[in-house]
């Protein structure tokens, strides 16, 4: 079990985890029990925090032959019960894997609003310098964005 852990389970983005029970809570607060699938693959990627776990050690967890529709519902699963703070402790490594970030407010984790600030920023540059004058920006909470030109509105 990782450094964070202890003999009131594991703490994970200001949320405690039972692994014997599969319950995440705040502490003295109700909880959400995570699936057997969901518990699994939250404790496996507690056993290496802040490092990449290959999907296919994922997936394995899982069991039951898991594909990477599996793989990204327990994720998700996880990052809801986590919280507002889900995106940041539980990452997405490229199309490599996941990893679990413990206290995502720490120095030295990735600050995904930045990145998306920044993102944005440069998207927003070409956009103007490229001369592109109406457009739809669309980003998600991986710091990725994406701009689509949209057709001139007739006047």
């Amino acid at each position: 079990m990782s450094q964070q852990s202890g003999a009131d389970g594991l703490r994970i983005a200001g949320k405690r985890f039972d692994v014997t029970t599969g319950k995440l809570a705040k502490p003295g607060g109700e909880g959400t029990r995570l699936s057997p699938e969901a518990a699994a693959v939250l404790e496996l990627m507690a056993d290496d925090p802040e490092n990449t776990v290959p999907l296919d050690r994922v997936a394995a967890r899982i069991g039951r032959d898991a594909g990477l529709d599996d793989v990204e519902s327990v994720v998700s699963e996880i990052r809801r019960a986590l919280g507002p703070q889900g995106h940041a402790a539980l990452r997405t490594v490229g199309e490599k894997g996941y990893a679990l970030y413990p206290d995502p407010t720490a120095t030295g984790a990735p600050d995904r609003t930045f990145k998306m600030v920044v993102h944005s920023i440069a998207i927003l540059s070409f956009v103007v310098v490229s001369g592109v004058g109406y457009c739809q920006l669309q980003a998600d909470s991986g710091a990725r964005a994406q701009v689509t030109p949209v057709t001139t509105p007739s006047h």
